[in-house]
């Protein structure tokens, strides 16, 4: 919608901080994605009234007009942001979990490390940590499901 891939990623941030702040008003059987997205929306008309008396070549009324760049502009915002939301939770499910699934799964995932080295970083057998990187895996399935909410977890199924 705005032509221009700064300012997107400036409503993208903007529109992410908003949906943060007003998150815990949100009521629990609303239609989360279209929340995030009329947020998104309304957050990118802002901008572009707020730049349009600087630049000649975003018009507010191109942009009130719907075609299918537009569409696509949204989906990609909407996509964003909900990919935000969806990273920001599963940090935040992370954090719940035991020091010792917590540590296993960073130096696994985040970190990159192999097997022996982990084995090695944690001074312990190749089937403590297997066991240690499973159970991790499924308390994380569990907790992450919780905060994410029932209307997501088909969406998250889908990523394991």
């Amino acid at each position: 919608m705005t032509r221009d891939h700064e300012m997107t990623e400036d409503v993208i941030q903007e529109s992410f901080i908003k949906a943060l702040r007003a998150g815990p008003r949100l009521k629990q059987d609303s239609n989360l994605r279209a929340w995030v997205s009329q947020i998104s929306r309304n957050t990118t008309y802002d901008f572009i009234r707020s730049t349009q008396k600087y630049s000649e070549n975003i018009h507010l009324e191109f942009v009130m007009n719907s075609n299918e760049s537009d569409l696509i502009s949204q989906e990609v915002v909407e996509r964003s942001v909900e990919t935000l939301i969806r990273n920001e939770t599963l940090l935040e499910a992370i954090q719940e979990l035991k020091y010792e699934y917590r540590i296993a799964l960073l130096l696994y995932y985040i970190e990159e490390l192999s097997y022996k080295e982990i084995i090695k970083e944690l001074g312990i057998s190749h089937d403590v940590l297997m066991k240690r990187l499973s159970r991790a895996r499924i308390m994380l399935a569990q907790v992450f499901i919780n905060k994410w909410g029932d209307g997501n977890e088909s969406a998250y199924r889908k990523t394991i």
